[in-house]
């Protein structure tokens, strides 16, 4: 599934989402507010990783969806 897929059912998904990165935030989910880039942006500052390595697990994240 393509992020533009994932947006359309963000309701439904953001709950997958905020399971998969449980040290997101509520107040964080709502700056991410469905954009993929900000998303990358939290994973990479909540969990230390690389940019490359929090849009590869985004992009994991859309194609187990």
């Amino acid at each position: 599934m393509d992020w533009n897929q994932i947006v359309g059912q963000w309701k439904e998904i953001g709950s997958k989402t905020k399971a998969r990165w449980d040290t997101v935030s509520d107040e964080d989910w709502r700056v991410v507010r469905e954009k993929r880039d900000r998303l990358v942006a939290k994973i990479k500052g909540k969990y230390g990783v690389s940019t490359k390595e929090a849009e590869h697990q985004v992009k994991h994240f859309e194609d187990m969806q």
